[in-house]
């Protein structure tokens, strides 16, 4: 899930394996997270391609036409409910919604198909690069300090202090919930369901900005509140353009893993 940013591209001091005998400075670590978002990206396109055997979609934006005031409602009571109760509920409005994009018209209008190699794998990166840098760039300036100074907000989550701590067994069921279900559940909720039915009443771009900051929001972290509203601005521009959902949730599981991935590997 996207509240497994990283706080920073994190300084060298804190990139140490667990026997403390090296070290990554900022930006081999920028480079390394890259080259496996590359590597799984090229992975992922290729497996899913296979087992699907799609064509090229044509390029046209996100069809909003399929959905009724009755999904305006459940779409409301959805995002009380996220603000309300914990991030379990995604699972049961994620199964209503699949019930959803599988009766018509509303099936019509989820393409799950991939596009080129190209655009999957330029996105995939493209979202990663951004997200690492503007996090980077934040760190760098003070903003997210200042944030945390004016809020009181811890900088660092604790679901990313037990990624670093925890339990073998502990670790490996965030790893799975993150890499796995949240983009599939996350993806399916924000951008499969709630962007469309929003774009039906205001321009894309503001659908887009309200979608990101919803999504930034509930994920309760104030101090990563600017980076998670830019992935979910970025996930569904990638929607928008590539009209299918597998490729945002691609490009949320790879941006995930990685994370992880050196999270797991590089302890403070």
């Amino acid at each position: 899930m996207s509240e497994f940013l990283l706080p920073s591209i994190i300084p060298a001091s804190m990139l140490s394996q667990a026997d403390g005998t090296a070290h990554l400075s900022s930006w081999q670590f920028l480079i390394q997270c890259l080259t496996w978002d590359i590597f799984l990206a090229c992975v992922l396109w290729g497996t899913v391609r296979h087992i699907l055997c799609p064509k090229r979609p044509k390029p046209a934006g996100v069809p909003t036409s399929g959905y009724t005031w009755a999904d305006n409602t459940v779409a409301l009571c959805m995002c009380l409910c996220m603000l309300l109760v914990n991030v379990s509920t995604y699972t049961i409005f994620t199964m209503f919604i699949l019930f959803r994009m599988l009766t018509p018209p509303v099936r019509y209008m989820y393409k799950w198909k991939l596009p080129s190699a190209t655009m999957t794998i330029v996105w995939i990166i493209g979202i990663s690069l951004l997200v690492r840098l503007a996090t980077g760039l934040m760190e760098t300036g003070g903003l997210i300090d200042w944030i945390c100074q004016r809020t009181g907000a811890p900088e660092e989550q604790a679901v990313i202090q037990k990624l670093r701590t925890g339990q073998l067994g502990e670790r490996m069921s965030i790893a799975f919930s993150a890499i796995f279900l949240a983009p599939l559940l996350e993806e399916i909720c924000f951008r499969g369901y709630l962007y469309p039915i929003l774009k039906r009443y205001i321009p894309a771009i503001c659908a887009n900005i309200g979608v990101a900051l919803f999504f930034a929001f509930v994920h309760n972290s104030m101090a990563q509140a600017l980076p998670l509203a830019l992935i979910g601005f970025l996930l569904t521009l990638c929607y928008e353009h590539t009209r299918t959902l597998l490729v945002p949730i691609m490009a949320h599981a790879v941006f995930n893993a990685t994370t992880i991935v050196y999270l797991i590997l590089f302890e403070t």
